[in-house]
């Protein structure tokens, strides 16, 4: 990637439910930037239903970074899982159960009042078992 430029990077990642899986995200390199020198990384997250390339122009990390002669940074901004219906990016992550427990909500009596959305990735959303 050249200075003051973001490209696209996917990887394959083994996920150990869901098998191999695509990651995807933008990685923007500052026009300050050189080479041999080590900077710091700005994750930018989208929200539910979004995607890096509408992430970096809502939130202008990359402009704030190309700004910046004496400390820029770089700015990574991932894709999350579009594993719904409607193809929507998601951060489910994966079918695993963390140490704090599920990823997925399961509030049962949220789904009678559609609060909760279930995701392909998430096996604990099923409303009816």
């Amino acid at each position: 990637f050249e200075p003051g430029k973001s490209g696209r990077i996917n990887l394959l990642v083994e996920d150990p439910l869901l098998g191999e899986v695509e990651r995807s995200f933008l990685v923007h390199i500052p026009k300050a930037y050189k080479e041999n020198v080590e900077y710091p990384v700005v994750m930018d997250f989208h929200g539910y239903t979004g995607n890096a390339e509408t992430q970096e122009g809502d939130s202008r990390f990359v402009d704030v970074a190309d700004e910046q002669v004496d400390d820029p940074f770089l700015v990574v901004t991932p894709d999350g899982m579009a594993d719904n219906a409607e193809s929507w990016g998601t951060w489910n992550i994966s079918k695993t159960i963390g140490p704090l427990g599920p990823v997925c909500d399961t509030n049962r009596s949220a789904w009678q009042y559609g609060e909760i959305v279930c995701c392909d990735s998430c096996p604990s959303c099923d409303p009816w078992h």
